[in-house]
């Protein structure tokens, strides 16, 4: 759920929806004043999406700025820009719990290499 989507009554519902179809929501936020209402609307996997749904430029920061706000006891994504394992590193050094990669794995000519290289494995033969 995309929180600049939706006003508060629309998210606490979509929440509770997930919950009712036994599924624990993804809500993705973009700046401090919508991870407030998110959780004021109950989230516990937040989202901070690096990527300005305005402009569609990523700023890897955003994640940074966020991740002091989030409390210990929800699932913090950080998600957008992320390419190296050192980006991974440092996220999750900085408390960041998962990673929503779509793009740059989708991009790749080898997406399982890719994959390897975030992951700081080296890739398969075959």
């Amino acid at each position: 759920m995309i929180v600049a989507a939706l006003d508060d009554a629309q998210l606490r519902e979509l929440i509770a929806l997930g919950r009712q179809l036994g599924m624990e929501p993804l809500v993705e936020v973009h700046s401090r004043s919508e991870l407030d209402r998110a959780l004021a609307a109950g989230a516990r996997i937040l989202g901070v999406n690096n990527r300005d749904l305005k402009t569609l430029t990523v700023h890897p920061e955003t994640s940074l700025e966020l991740i002091d706000y989030i409390p210990d006891n929800c699932i913090a994504v950080s998600e957008s820009g992320l390419r190296t394992h050192d980006d991974i590193l440092r996220l999750r050094a900085a408390g960041f719990d998962a990673f929503l990669i779509g793009e740059h794995l989708m991009l790749a000519p080898d997406p399982a290499a890719a994959l390897a290289n975030l992951l700081g494995t080296p890739p398969t033969q075959g």
